[in-house]
């Protein structure tokens, strides 16, 4: 079979060009819902919220009310700065998100995606646009 019949079949219903830009479509849809489920699927779960805050800042103002002198205000002062603190490590540790390590593989994923499924270009004649040097050629060389 020709080159110029290969191209020709290959423009044709289930040539190979045709059949690759299926395979590109299906994936692209296969990748975005991957994506999709990557970003609501991981996302982290809130580990402090806005009344754990309220806890600490009601224990506060008790422990406030009976502190009357600045040495037992200091130890009070001293408990909330814990208190806080330790909602703050909460938050660090929940905050690690593994969502940018997932969406970079789908990321690497659609790359191969995009590599596996170009077409090599031709020429209307179906010589390809970037020819490799024949044996022949290769044997002219220095």
């Amino acid at each position: 079979m020709s080159e110029t019949s290969m191209n020709a079949e290959s423009r044709e219903p289930g040539g190979r060009v045709t059949v690759l830009i299926r395979v590109r479509r299906i994936g692209a849809v296969v990748l975005a819902a991957a994506a999709l489920g990557v970003l609501f699927g991981l996302a982290p779960k809130t580990a402090v919220t806005a009344s754990d805050i309220s806890i600490v800042m009601l224990g506060d103002e008790v422990n406030q009310e009976s502190a009357d002198s600045a040495p037992k205000q200091t130890v009070v002062n001293g408990w909330t700065a814990r208190d806080l603190l330790e909602l703050i490590a909460k938050q660090g540790v929940a905050s690690n998100d593994p969502r940018s390590a997932a969406l970079l593989t789908l990321a690497v994923l659609a790359l191969c995606l995009g590599i596996a499924t170009s077409a090599v270009p031709t020429r209307p004649d179906g010589t390809s646009a970037t020819p490799l040097p024949t044996a022949a050629e290769q044997a002219e060389l220095p």
